[in-house]
């Protein structure tokens, strides 16, 4: 498995290494020492990462080199949920690869301005869709870069809408099905109250159908796999995290639901 690792990780990124290779327990995860020729990592994201090091390190003094070396911090990547045109397919094979050639690890897709992402969401995804993000999906596996995929239905979704609710598991269970294991449910940017009588009704705010939402779908992808994660950027994503909205909002999600904040 190493062997056959190094060998696509290196011709995917256009790089080679000639040292040894040893994995060790007991290191931090993602982490690398250089022993003279010898790389030890605790695993096989530490090895890629000393791989990438190595690259980086050529024509400057062996010393360099050496010392142990572990990320700062868990998750690392890039979020293409701008406005604006969308990267392209080949855009975005080719920042898999620039990413993890920067040791990160993974890659939100969420183009706002794609129909699918916001404007779309009831229909069911196309084959083409599934087939081009299946290889992103893929691609990003060789590269250990987690290909995490969004779904905004904010805009227009009635929170009590049972329907509703069927139309955006039906993408997530296609996502799955194409070995998406991590999900985002984005309800950033989108209006500030309840849009629909029966969700005034039935809501007391919008943080609590917030909450409900979100946690019916992660009960649903958590159904399809246990490896399966959700995230969720809430309306108001920055501040300093006590504001009443994410306060609310925070004390009704399941605890396994990551909240983005800044």
């Amino acid at each position: 498995e190493v062997d056959r690792f190094i060998k696509r990780y290196c011709e995917l990124s256009n790089q080679e290494i000639n040292h040894a290779v040893s994995i060790q327990e007991g290191l931090k995860p993602e982490s690398f020492q250089i022993q003279g020729e010898t790389i030890i990592a605790s695993d096989i994201a530490g090895i890629r990462n000393a791989i990438n090091f190595i690259g980086q390190s050529v024509g400057k003094p062996s010393t360099y080199k050496s010392g142990n070396h572990a990320p700062s911090f868990k998750i690392r990547g890039v979020i293409e949920g701008f406005y604006g045109t969308p990267w392209s397919h080949e855009q975005r094979k080719r920042g898999l690869i620039h990413f993890a050639k920067r040791n990160m690890n993974a890659f939100v897709f969420a183009p706002k301005d794609d129909p699918w992402q916001r404007f779309d969401w009831r229909t069911p995804f196309k084959e083409s869709f599934l087939s081009s993000t299946g290889e992103l999906v893929e691609l990003g596996r060789e590269l250990l870069i987690d290909v995490n995929v969004c779904v905004s239905p904010g805009l227009t979704i009635s929170y009590s809408s049972k329907d509703d609710l069927n139309a955006l598991l039906v993408r997530y269970q296609q996502l799955h099905d194409i070995g998406v294991h991590r999900f985002g449910l984005l309800l950033d940017d989108i209006p500030g109250d309840l849009q629909f009588d029966e969700d005034r009704e039935r809501f007391e705010s919008l943080a609590l159908a917030h909450a409900e939402l979100a946690n019916n779908v992660n009960q649903a992808i958590s159904s399809f796999s246990d490896f399966n994660t959700l995230f969720v950027c809430p309306l108001q994503y920055h501040g300093r995290g006590h504001e009443p909205y994410i306060s609310e909002l925070g004390n009704k999600l399941e605890p396994d639901i990551d909240l983005c904040l800044s």
